[in-house]
């Protein structure tokens, strides 16, 4: 906390159960459920088709921007201002998109929680699918560890990516320089920020962690 801002999200969201969104207020140490939106699903044979329909959608919007971006002709020939301009315009509304999406899917009636039992705290957290990545569903010391490198490598190659521009810009190979292959990467970058800002803000595994651990020792307050 900072300046009495809390800097972290308050409210997490921890999984899905009989149709509504299972949370956990940080503050009030309370499990908290409110209707899901209707793309939210851990669900496995549901979630191919929703998942494909959302995809489609992200790649229409995609499409949609470079054809409102204009001139492709910018991401040809060589490296100008113009070119970085529009690269950082496309960022930008890379990461707002699938940012708004995804807080819509995940938080989408959260100002209409409710109180919710310890019973379905822990049906949320079975259901999580952050759980098929691990063997089984035991909060330990080295999934928190794989929690922490997988957070600070996509923080690293986010700051990464500008610091390499910077540097490459500054030794006079950016600027004036032809547009190789790595523009298909470039193009893409807002989607890095997106992740970087789902894991520490949206759905921060971190922290989700420590909430599921603290309920599987029982020392959550009653």
């Amino acid at each position: 906390m900072v300046g009495g801002i809390t800097i972290l999200k308050r409210i997490i969201y921890i999984g899905e159960v009989a149709g509504d969104a299972i949370y956990f207020d940080t503050k009030q140490k309370q499990p908290l459920k409110a209707k899901k939106s209707k793309l939210l699903s851990n669900q496995k044979s549901k979630n191919s088709s929703r998942y494909i329909i959302y995809i489609l959608l992200t790649l229409f919007m995609l499409g949609s921007i470079f054809h409102l971006l204009g001139n492709i002709n910018d991401f040809y020939g060589v490296y100008t201002v113009a070119t970085l301009l529009r690269l950082c315009t496309i960022w930008f509304l890379e990461f707002v998109c699938l940012t708004f999406f995804t807080h819509r899917i995940l938080y989408k009636n959260l100002k209409d929680v409710e109180p919710a039992s310890k019973h379905e705290l822990g049906q949320a957290i079975r259901s999580n699918n952050i759980w098929n990545i691990f063997s089984d569903k035991k909060v330990t010391t080295s999934k928190k560890i794989i929690a922490w490198i997988v957070t600070l490598a996509i923080a690293f190659a986010s700051i990464g990516v500008i610091y390499v521009l910077y540097k490459t810009n500054e030794d006079g190979y950016l600027l004036g320089h032809a547009i190789g292959n790595e523009i298909f990467a470039l193009l893409f970058y807002g989607f890095l920020l997106f992740i970087l800002y789902y894991i520490i803000w949206e759905n921060n595994l971190i922290r989700w962690l420590d909430i599921v651990g603290k309920y599987q020792k029982r020392k959550l307050d009653k």
